[in-house]
């Protein structure tokens, strides 16, 4: 499963694409991914407008989605009693309905640390959501591969 992070600082935002097969390993890469990429500084704060429109294939189940989320929670909590904690947006672009759910479920966990959290069929609604003008969208939404 390929996928990239591309940073906009002049935003403060993360936009990360996905594609193809999306299992449980491929889940855990991603998230390591964006552990380590928010660990090295301001990025953990911006906005995140994540695009997994071209997914082929899911492989998550709810229990890892709670896992996940009780992940980002207690990172969430350890940045607010650090108090570098700062209430993001956080755009899911889901169009499978199965799959469109299942982001609703983890949005509704990930929602109860202070993360505004929306799950999209189509990208230029998560666009509209995140206030994106049409010029920045068009700079954002270029992808590297």
């Amino acid at each position: 499963m390929p996928f990239e992070f591309i940073v906009h600082h002049e935003y403060k935002l993360v936009y990360r694409k996905v594609w193809g097969v999306y299992g449980v390993e491929d889940s855990i890469a991603v998230h390591e991914y964006w552990d380590e990429l928010s660990g090295k500084g301001e990025i953990g704060n911006y906005d995140e407008l994540i695009d997994l429109s071209e997914v082929t294939e899911y492989g998550i189940s709810i229990e890892q989605i709670r896992s996940l989320a009780n992940h980002y929670r207690i990172l969430a909590e350890a940045r607010q009693k650090a108090g570098v904690f700062k209430p993001k947006k956080i755009a899911y672009v889901i169009p499978s309905p199965a799959a469109y759910g299942t982001g609703r479920v983890y949005g509704a966990l990930i929602e109860e640390v202070g993360m505004n959290f929306q799950v999209f069929n189509v990208l230029h609604e998560a666009c509209d959501w995140l206030c994106l003008t049409p010029d920045v969208v068009s700079k954002v939404l270029v992808s590297k591969r």
